[in-house]
């Protein structure tokens, strides 16, 4: 009887092994995509400001000297 409660255990923790090892897995790809997308989104949000800003530079007039440009060079 002792054998066979010996097998038992070992049938029972090879079957939570395989049960869990998925689920580890799956809970660590998960953590995984949620930082990967959360890392994505920052980027994405830091480009965008940037770009914003580096356009609104673009978009201010610059202020010449008009008799600069008058006169011939």
């Amino acid at each position: 009887m002792k054998n066979f409660q010996d097998t038992l255990k070992l049938v029972g923790g090879a079957l939570v092994a395989l049960v869990l090892t998925p689920v580890v897995a799956l809970f660590g790809l998960t953590i995984l995509g949620l930082s990967i997308g959360l890392a994505a989104l920052v980027t994405g949000g830091v480009a965008a400001r940037v770009w914003s800003q580096s356009r609104d530079t673009e978009e201010q007039p610059v202020e010449t000297d008009a008799t600069a440009e008058a006169q011939p060079a």
